[in-house]
């Protein structure tokens, strides 16, 4: 059975810790944006590669072509099975990011802790930034 806590914590503290994710989703979105192009990189070579591995076998493929209404052309080649073994596909790992509406109540939590003079913060203010934690 779960049972209250009932801790005091130091405004300041919520602050900091509050600033400290704010940063930590700044480094996230930054690193994201680094594995995103480093991936597209990745993926091109992959489809390459895949595309090498399809050619050497051409011949066996079955091949349908379609336009659509932009003069685009689609061509989908099916190969029997165990014709080609393709590699596995590269996975992008990507840190959690903020959503916008989270950075903006953990901003405004902020500006409402710092204009306190309270030296705590009481149990339902805690309740209410502590999921950002």
């Amino acid at each position: 059975m779960a049972r209250n806590i009932s801790v005091k914590v130091s405004t300041a503290k919520v602050i900091k810790a509050l600033e400290d994710k704010l940063d930590n989703a700044k480094k996230a979105e930054v690193s994201n944006e680094k594995k995103r192009k480093e991936y597209e990189k990745v993926e091109k070579a992959y489809a390459k590669q895949v595309a090498d591995l399809a050619i050497k076998q051409i011949a066996k493929a079955q091949v349908s072509a379609d336009k659509n209404w932009r003069d685009e052309v689609y061509v989908r080649f099916e190969f029997p099975a165990n014709t080609i073994s393709i590699p596995e596909k590269p996975q992008m790992e990507l840190e959690q990011e903020l959503a916008l509406y989270e950075v903006r109540e953990i901003e405004n939590a902020i500006r409402i802790l710092k204009m306190t003079d309270e030296e705590v913060v009481n149990a339902s203010t805690f309740n209410k930034v502590a999921q950002y934690l």
